[in-house]
């Protein structure tokens, strides 16, 4: 018996495959124009960016720009370094200062740094929604907040833009924005990062279950607390570490800094440690002697600069230094920063020792250089400071550094130098307490030594010539893996 075998009209099999192969050709043809058009874009800014005198458009992300702080010291230089590698480069400072003009700006940080960048090509596009970064907004979750609304903050940014940036240069460590400027901008990102968002030194507090500033004491004592801060840590520096790697060059500013960051982006190649600009060259013309029985705290007027130990020590001081005293000096950003300034004054007042305690609030530059000048011992207080710009600018002065016993002070500063001190390390009450005597009842010609020594240290290692040098370097060789990358 037959059977009836059915044969495929060929006609029906290109029925429905040719649109198919159709479809796929158009599909491969759009992807090799779009990276042949990506690559022609990607090969256009790199010559325009490798041609010092070609016009360009170089953007700065600093909401804070008008703070008075390290950080606000290392943009200023930052551009004044560009401006002087790119003759024809426009600046554009994307900053939260909104009501401040750029006059006023430029004025502050002329004063408040001792430095000058060419107004002429610097501009400013003015973000409304800084408070989207503000530690104040989000009481809970503050990291995530805060890096979340950097990226709100950031598409502010470009989408304000007259122009898109060629090269976009993050100057406040905000990694969660690098993936938005890849993704809208497509232009080389840089990163300036003066502390890790997160760290495993942070991680170690929760599961330690130690209150700290950041850490707050309710969840440090209950274990399901701690488990569930745990757990949302560790899921942020997942995300945080995906979000740096988005960067073509990081630079971080001390050995601490890049320890932590080292472990979390894993990008070695393209991470560089560039110490910050102290100005050092500025403080080192003030003569080591006389001094005063004074001790001279620089710090922004934020929770973790730890002021009130500084009261607490300096009440220990009295009772065997009755005629030391004590300045507190620092910026105030805001009235959370203000409360914090009575809170120092009030605690002076508790301690019985207001009257050797003196608060200084948003002080000129000019001001800070003669009170450094002339005290015996610069107080640091901060747990795990990133890099600490004061305790370089204080041993260029002749001041004798007494700093937290962590951080970049403790890898970075205060270390020896050919052999010999040059400050002190401390961590509890008692400690500080101590070494400010022992600093203040000194004798004279070994104070000369710490103070001769500390100053030949600072002045080679942490000179604004070696930033601007460095950070160039960084900054083309970030370019340049740009094009690697793209």
């Amino acid at each position: 018996m037959d059977t009836d075998i059915p044969i495929t009209d060929p006609d029906t099999t290109n029925h429905w495959l040719q649109p198919i192969l159709v479809a796929l050709a158009v599909i491969f043809a759009t992807w090799i124009a779009l990276t042949l058009r990506r690559r022609h874009v990607v090969l256009q800014r790199l010559a325009t960016l490798r041609d010092p005198n070609h016009p360009t458009t170089i953007a700065f992300f600093h909401p804070f720009c008008h703070a008075g702080g390290g950080g606000e010291r290392v943009l200023w230089m930052a551009v004044r370094a560009v401006q002087r590698r790119w003759p024809k480069a426009q600046c554009v400072v994307y900053t939260g200062d909104v009501g401040v003009t750029a006059a006023d700006i430029l004025d502050h940080a002329e004063n408040r740094f001792d430095l000058t960048v060419d107004r002429k090509r610097v501009e400013f596009e003015y973000l409304s929604r800084r408070w989207l970064v503000e530690d104040s907004t989000y009481p809970r979750v503050t990291l995530l907040g805060q890096s979340l609304g950097s990226v709100v903050l950031a598409w502010d940014a470009i989408r304000k833009g007259a122009a898109k940036p060629d090269l976009f240069i993050d100057t406040m460590g905000y990694a969660f924005t690098y993936p938005l400027v890849k993704l809208l901008v497509g232009c080389p990102v840089i990163a300036y990062t003066h502390y890790p968002t997160i760290s495993t030194d942070m991680i170690a507090v929760v599961t330690d279950r130690k209150g700290t500033f950041n850490n707050d004491a309710q969840i440090a004592k209950s274990s399901l607390l701690s488990r569930i801060k745990l757990v949302y840590y560790r899921l942020f520096a997942r995300l945080y570490s995906w979000c740096g790697r988005h960067a073509d060059m990081v630079m971080v500013n001390s050995s601490w800094t890049a320890n932590h960051i080292h472990a979390l982006f894993r990008t070695p190649t393209r991470t560089r440690t560039v110490y910050p600009p102290c100005g050092t060259a500025a403080f080192l013309d003030l003569p080591l002697t006389p001094r005063t029985p004074v001790a001279v705290s620089i710090a922004q007027f934020r929770p973790e600069k730890n002021h009130l130990l500084q009261i607490d020590a300096m009440a220990l001081v009295h009772a065997q230094v009755p005629h030391a005293k004590l300045v507190v000096m620092g910026s105030a950003r805001h009235a959370e920063d203000t409360a914090r300034v009575h809170a120092v004054l009030e605690r002076a007042r508790e301690k019985g020792i207001d009257h050797v305690v003196e608060v200084v609030v948003n002080a000129p530059w000019k001001e800070v250089r003669a009170r450094l000048g002339a005290a015996s011992v610069a107080l640091h207080t901060m747990r795990d400071e990133h890099f600490g710009i004061g305790v370089v600018e204080a041993m260029a002065a002749g001041a004798i550094p007494l700093a937290h016993r962590s951080g970049g002070p403790k890898a970075d500063i205060v270390v020896p130098y050919r052999g010999v001190l040059t400050g002190f390390l401390a961590e509890s009450v008692e400690e500080y307490a101590y070494a400010l005597v022992k600093i203040l009842t000194m004798d004279e010609a070994d104070r000369a030594r710490i103070q001769e020594n500390a100053r030949l240290a600072v002045a080679e290692r942490f000179s604004d010539a070696t930033f601007e040098k460095a950070f160039v370097g960084a900054v083309e060789a970030g370019i340049e893996e740009y094009g690697r990358r793209s």
